[in-house]
């Protein structure tokens, strides 16, 4: 099926979800498309119970699937062929094939599941769940619940280290993110930060990690062979998610604020001196960021705004927004672009491969859940 097939079809989906799609549309044709970046952007919509996929190169949205209650984290596997939801409405994890439309597994975790990643490896996939105060670990091939794993208070975000040795939890009931060793599934320690620890992120050779702090409104640097902090900054209040470029140079910083005083920033943080060296204005309510791997786009949710910004990392510019609705939380890039225009409904009734696409989408929401972060 040609990308300009897709593109089409991807206009006739957005109007069905009350998207602009003549703007989109524009935007593209200005931008030229012509397959420059391959791959699809996830989103978690906690607030309209959906995930949307983006095109990455096009921006026009290509895929939703709708019935997963609250889903405020997504995360997608290193072949970038699973997509992996967490759904605080219902207590699990969902693995979830994009291209065929299915639900792969899903595994009751808990209460209040927040972040999932997977293992570099793909053998694992690993779920804080705030409400019990652990770390729930699947076996993806089985999709069985392999074990729990004791975390500080109300653990959210997590990371693994780029060689697949160690896993890094943000405790943000606390002070305190703890280390894991994935070989053994033990806790190496606790490194104590600052309050309300939210999210971390690894430096690409794995010697440093960086953790968002909301209540202060700062990001640490952790030197993990000393298992210390050893640098400190501050940002724009009510800091969220981060993510490291691909040459570890920069720090990206998504400061989210509240939803009485929305926070509208992305916050670049020179990761050697740990110094701001510019804010861009995203959207309201900045919250989940995702880098491409070529290291020249970022995307970020604005959760208030229900869009997605797409920012061009060399200029510092927004260059696109992404109408997507339903309160966007968590973002995942996956290298693997979506054959088929389509909405699916993987949860609620019976499975809909091929949905009318002028059709009202199913899914009024279920409020966004409990989390914030």
């Amino acid at each position: 099926m040609s990308r300009r097939f897709v593109a089409a079809v991807a206009v006739a989906l957005a109007a069905a979800i009350a998207l602009p799609a003549a703007l989109s549309f524009a935007l593209v044709e200005e931008r030229g498309g012509g397959g420059v970046l391959e791959g699809t952007i996830w989103v978690a919509n906690e607030g309209s119970d959906r995930l949307t996929g983006i095109d990455a190169d096009t921006h026009l949205v290509v895929t939703v699937l709708a019935g997963i209650a609250a889903p405020h984290n997504v995360q997608v596997t290193p072949d970038g062929r699973t997509v992996w939801a967490t759904s605080t409405g219902r207590g699990l994890a969902a693995a979830i094939d994009p291209a065929a439309g299915t639900v792969v597994g899903t595994v009751l975790v808990g209460d209040a599941p927040a972040h999932v990643i997977v293992t570099p490896d793909g053998r694992r996939a690993l779920v804080t769940v705030a409400g019990a105060g652990t770390v729930a670990v699947i076996d993806v091939e089985t999709m069985r619940l392999e074990r729990e794993l004791p975390a500080g208070e109300y653990p959210h975000g997590l990371r693994p280290s780029p060689d697949g040795w160690t896993v890094l939890v943000a405790n943000m009931g606390g002070d305190t993110v703890t280390l894991y060793d994935l070989a053994t599934l033990r806790p190496l320690g606790d490194v104590r930060v600052g309050a309300t620890p939210v999210q971390v992120a690894y430096a690409p050779d794995g010697s440093h990690a960086y953790v968002s702090l909301n209540g202060p409104g700062e990001v640490v640097k952790i030197d993990l062979e000393a298992t210390a902090v050893t640098g400190r900054v501050a940002v724009p209040p009510g800091p969220v998610q981060i993510a490291v470029t691909p040459d570890g140079a920069t720090l990206l910083v998504a400061s989210q604020g509240t939803k009485e005083a929305p926070g509208d920033t992305l916050a670049f943080v020179d990761t050697a001196a740990m110094t701001v060296t510019g804010l861009l204005t995203v959207g309201s309510g900045a919250h989940g960021v995702a880098v491409d791997p070529t290291g020249r786009q970022a995307f970020v949710t604005a959760t208030w705004a229900g869009e997605v910004a797409v920012v061009d990392l060399e200029r510092r510019k927004v260059v696109d927004r992404i109408h997507v609705g339903g309160e966007p939380n968590g973002i995942s890039f996956s290298p693997v672009a979506q054959e088929h225009a389509r909405q699916v409904e993987i949860f609620g009734r019976p499975l809909e491969l091929e949905l009318p696409l002028g059709g009202r989408l199913d899914g009024g929401g279920s409020g966004g859940g409990g989390h914030q972060h």
